[in-house]
């Protein structure tokens, strides 16, 4: 990877996610872990304060494990793993990885002033949304070619 490619989105991430309040929360989805033996993730973020994305759905229980890493600018610790989890979302997106279905384990870097806990229950109740018509459908709102399909059918809020 072009290290002037890498250090210009690695800026512009930066900026967005810590832009607010110089914290931010990294959505990782750990399903992929079983998958993956080559994910430096897991390993790292077993040293993390976490807070798991608890859905209501039974069905959901364990199937999605969703989980929240809060992040500080402040922190060289968390300015690491920041670097590493933009460095494996990029990883992620390679073509040969995306047609082999192999998945993304980093989600999303979420900026905002919610706490962990309260950020985990809204990351569950939007997660899975009820269409009349469709019944319910689970959001995987960090995959953004999913998303954009989604957006005309979901609650406006």
């Amino acid at each position: 990877m072009d290290g002037i490619f890498f250090n210009d989105i690695h800026e512009e991430i930066t900026n967005a996610a810590f832009g607010i309040n110089g914290k931010c929360f990294l959505l990782i989805d750990a399903s992929l872990e079983q998958y993956h033996s080559s994910l430096f993730l897991p390993s790292i973020l077993r040293e993390y304060k976490s807070y798991p994305v608890t859905f209501r759905q039974d069905e959901l229980q364990g199937a999605l494990p969703l989980y929240l890493f809060p992040l500080s600018a402040s922190s060289e610790r968390d300015g690491q793993l920041f670097k590493n989890s933009i460095y494996n979302s990029l990883n992620e997106l390679k073509i040969e990885k995306l047609e082999s279905g192999e998945g993304r384990s980093v989600c999303a870097w979420i900026s905002t002033d919610l706490t962990g806990e309260q950020l985990a229950e809204q990351v569950a109740l939007s997660a899975v949304q009820s269409i009349q018509s469709v019944g319910n459908i689970l959001l995987s709102y960090y995959d953004p070619s999913v998303f954009g399909l989604l957006m005309y059918t979901l609650d406006k809020w």
